[in-house]
């Protein structure tokens, strides 16, 4: 993702809302994962503290380009 990513109660929200589109709750940690609900298994993971956001995806999931884009349109600043 090109811009910085600071959370908030509002793209917080809205990444829970994309992991939901796809299956997956988010766990917190270091940093949020998605991981789908039927087997726990880790599809992505937004990192936050570079001068821009990475996401991190699982090699070989199926729908990784999809979670990609959505992610980069949730949480995308010039949106909120």
């Amino acid at each position: 993702m090109p811009s910085v990513l600071h959370w908030t109660e509002e793209n917080t929200r809205q990444l829970e809302d994309v992991a939901a589109e796809f299956g997956c709750y988010v766990e917190y940690g270091a940093y949020p994962h998605l991981k789908l609900y039927e087997n726990d298994q880790e599809v992505a993971a937004v990192q936050d503290w570079t001068t821009f956001g990475t996401v991190y995806l699982r090699p070989g999931y199926e729908r990784a380009e999809e979670v990609l884009v959505r992610l980069a349109e949730a949480l995308d600043p010039s949106t909120s």
